[in-house]
Order: C-alpha cells, then structure tokens, then sequence
C-alpha cells in the first residue's frame, strides 16, 4: 500500500502545483523543490516499500476514470483552434516540409519573427515532423491532436511495461503506475487543448528505457538518438547520463550516432535557417513567458547545472547501477532542469512525470534482475 501512497503523494503535489495558478510563481517553486526532496527521501528509504502494491481491480475505477477525462477533452478540443505556438508551428513546418520548401526558413513563428527574422521558422527536428505527418498533413491541427491521443496510449503502456518487468511477481504495481499517470493533473488540456509536442521524444525516450532495461543497449541509443532528432530536450539532458550508465557504452555510441542521423541530415539539408532555429533560439537567455523567468533565483542556471553535474557524476560512478536507480536519475535530472531553467513552461512536466512514475513503481522489486541496487551505490 505504501507503493501506491507515494505515487498518489506525486500526483498531489502536481496537482497542487497547478491550481497554483500560472503567476504564483515562489510557491510553484516550492512545490516542486519540496516534491525533489521527497523524492531524495523515497530514494534514501525506498527499502521500506518493499511488498505488494494493492489487488489490480482496485486501480480499474481510476484508469477508466483516467480514459474517460483524455476522451473527453479530446473531443471537445479536436476541432477548437485554441492551441499555441508550437502546435501551429509544427503543423505549418510539416506542411511546408511536403511542399519542397525549407521549413526553417520560412516566416511560421510570429512572435520570434518580431524579435528577429533568423529565428522565425520551424523550431522542431525532423523526426517531430515525421512523427506527426501521417495524421496532420490531411487533419491539420485535428490530425495533430489525434496523434497527442494515441501516443499517450503508448507512453502509458511503455509505464506499464517497464513496472511489470521490473516486478514480474504481479501487475499491480504496474496497473497502478498506469492508473496514476493518466490522472496527471493538467495532462489532458496540454495535449489536447492547447496542442503540445512534448509527446514524440518523451515516448522515444521511454522506448531507449525499455531496451535498456532489456539489455539492448545499441537500440537503447539509437532510441536516444532518435528523440534528440525530433527535439534536442529532454533528450540531451538524458544522453550524458544514459550513456555513462550503460553496461556496454560503445553500442550504446553506435546506436546514438545511428539515432542522430536525420538530425545531421537536416543540418546539412537546410543550413543555417536549420542551425538558427533549432540551437542558436534555445540558446537566448530566457522566455519572459515562463513562469520561472519571473521566479528570479539567485543564478538559477548555476544552481541548475551544479545540481545537474552531481547526479552524471554519481550515475558515471555507478555504471551498472540498478535500472530503478537510473529511471530516478532521469526524473530527478529533468526535473532540475524544469526548476532551474529561466524558460520553463506547465507542459515540460510531462517529461519528468512518467520517469517518477515508472521509477516509484518499480522501486526495489523482489525480483529485480538488476546487478547493483541503490543501497549499494
């Protein structure tokens, strides 16, 4: 039961953290400092979790519950036109894409194009585009929305997946794991509202999590690889520590090299209106639209990339670190950089959130076939 209590303890302080409001700013911030700490303690003490989560037809009511929100709000948003930027953007860019022209040259983002005409096209790698284009090139924004739909569908069972392998002995775990993520506070509007494009690396890297946990690790970069080319975050945050915890680092490289490739291709394709968009715009100080832009810490990059360097040291130390520790890292790792960047937005959640999830819920199986576990690192 104590399993299920701390998935449902994270789920209440996003929850809280979003009702929040978008303008107060020092208690998001808290929120999300006191929810790292809570995950240090989980990490410290997770030993005391061992035992079964509860029967599995306990979690059916909330996962129905879980669908029965995301069909809802689908519907009522698939045919709306209130989603933001990026939504229009990567629908614009992918249509541009198929008519032959260079989708990072031409004028898409409107508010970039009044800042400077460089950073005015597509902000998006090539496997974003491909990702959405078998949907979106006949349903435009509807087409994009389907998609956020039936990629949610597998990210959740990828949650699943990698709780019920780490816990072979029974599925509740992993059912309950499920259950909670579909129940993201916010989750719902950000997808299907507002047209978020988090969804694509997110799943991809999941997937190099499922073949990491499947000791695969030349597929396990190449998934990495594939989810820097649809956009550079959260991959690159992911990659120093991926790769420093993997068995075999070598495959790992090969794969990640394959993975990249179309990013190359699209850099050698599209020159520098590709450069500009896609590395030089991220690089600008900050968003004054992100909510922890006006949060104002003390030097908070510095703060962010310290914390950032201690957790790739430790996973570099701990090679063959048990595969619950490394789902840790990631969550902790994704969500310093969301509290420490100066260009945060609500939907950047979405890409800690499943790693804390399938992390909580597998920790310390009974029959976890990892090497190492935490208390020994």
């Amino acid at each position: 039961m104590k399993r299920v209590g701390w998935l449902y303890l994270l789920w209440l302080a996003l929850m809280l953290f979003q009702q929040l409001g978008y303008f107060h700013d020092r208690e998001r911030g808290a929120v999300l400092a006191l929810t790292l700490v809570g995950g240090l303690a989980v990490w410290r003490f997770g030993s005391r979790l061992r035992g079964d989560a509860p029967p599995a037809v306990w979690a059916v009511l909330p996962a129905l519950l879980g669908c029965w929100w995301h069909l809802d709000c689908f519907w009522r948003h698939v045919v709306s036109d209130g989603q933001i930027d990026s939504a229009f953007t990567t629908v614009a860019g992918l249509k541009a894409l198929f008519a032959g022209r260079n989708p990072y040259a031409e004028a898409l983002d409107r508010d970039a194009l009044a800042l400077d005409p460089r950073f005015a096209g597509c902000k998006y790698g090539p496997v974003m585009l491909w990702a959405y284009a078998p949907l979106s090139l006949t349903w435009g924004l509807a087409g994009l929305v389907t998609t956020n739909l039936l990629l949610m569908g597998v990210l959740t069972w990828q949650i699943f997946d990698l709780v019920r392998r780490s816990y072979p002995s029974s599925g509740n775990a992993a059912c309950w794991a499920a259950a909670v993520f579909l129940y993201l506070p916010g989750l719902p509007e950000q997808l299907y509202r507002f047209g978020v494009n988090d969804l694509p690396p997110v799943v991809l890297l999941m997937a190099a999590c499922q073949a990491r946990q499947r000791s695969r690790e030349g597929w396990s970069g190449f998934w990495l690889g594939l989810s820097v080319s649809a956009k550079l975050a959260p991959g690159l945050i992911l990659l120093p520590l991926m790769v420093s915890a993997s068995r075999r680092p070598l495959r790992t490289l090969g794969g990640l090299l394959a993975g990249v490739a179309p990013w190359l291709l699209g850099a050698a394709l599209f020159g520098s209106p590709f450069i500009d968009n896609l590395v030089l715009w991220p690089q600008k100080d900050s968003d004054v639209s992100s909510w922890t832009h006006r949060l104002s810490l003390p030097d908070q990059r510095g703060v962010h990339r310290l914390a950032n360097l201690g957790l790739l040291l430790w996973a570099g130390l701990a090679r063959r670190c048990s595969f619950t520790s490394l789902l840790a890292a990631a969550a902790g790792s994704l969500l310093l950089f969301y509290v420490g960047s100066a260009m945060a937005h609500d939907n950047y959640f979405l890409w800690f959130f499943p790693f804390a999830v399938a992390w909580i819920g597998a920790l310390h199986a009974p029959q976890c076939d990892d090497s190492i576990s935490s208390s020994n690192l």
